[in-house]
């Protein structure tokens, strides 16, 4: 799904988000999102991905505590979601469009120009709501 940045739009801020401020707290961003997916991530890709400068790690957050996690990776200008998720704790709450929000904001403030996110189904409505357009349909068999 892809969203353009071109119009004006004004956001206001929440507590939705929290960037990550250091590797130590990878550990937990990896717990949250594997709890959130159901399956235990890997945590050698994503430690090499906290240090580039392309990719920024936040906590989805529930009052002030952890509830989730997403990476963004900045490519040109475009901003990629990647690896959202909420756990069942933080769930039915709007975290994620409320989040989304935020990182549409921090994608503005640096000068991108789309977002672009694969959706899976049960998210598709969130996204669709907040602007996003499905570019095309993948799917697998195994």
């Amino acid at each position: 799904m892809h969203k353009l940045l071109l119009d004006d739009v004004d956001i206001g801020d929440d507590n939705t988000i929290k960037i990550l401020s250091s590797e130590s707290e990878l550990d937990l961003w990896l717990s949250l999102g594997s709890a959130g997916f159901g399956y235990k991530i890997d945590k050698a890709p994503i430690a090499r991905a906290f240090i580039d400068s392309r990719s920024k790690f936040y906590f989805i957050l529930n009052e002030g505590e952890p509830v989730g996690a997403v990476l963004t990776w900045a490519q040109g200008h475009d901003v990629g979601i990647h690896q959202m998720t909420i756990t069942q704790a933080g769930r039915g709450r709007g975290l994620a469009g409320k989040a989304l929000l935020q990182l549409e904001k921090q994608a503005r403030g640096s000068s991108a120009k789309s977002m672009s996110l694969q959706a899976s189904k049960k998210g598709l409505k969130i996204y669709e709501s907040l602007g996003f357009v499905p570019l095309g349909f993948l799917s697998s068999y195994l």
